[in-house]
């Protein structure tokens, strides 16, 4: 079974990435979120997240 296609997502980096890029990208696709590292770009392995796993995610990292 094939995952999600990010091919053509639209890739959005943290407001806090710092000088060199070093942070994460995410995007969306068919109700999934993809998760990258931004220094990578298109060459970097990309972590796929359902909603609610996304949401815990977020609310985890508020929290600490």
């Amino acid at each position: 079974m094939r995952g999600p296609d990010f091919t053509t997502a639209a890739w959005h980096k943290s407001s806090h990435s710092n000088a060199t890029g070093a942070c994460v990208e995410v995007a969306g696709s068919h109700g999934t979120v993809g998760v990258r590292d931004s220094k990578l770009g298109d060459r970097s392995s990309i972590v796929t997240l359902g909603p609610a796993s996304w949401n815990r995610l977020i609310r985890s990292l508020r929290q600490h």
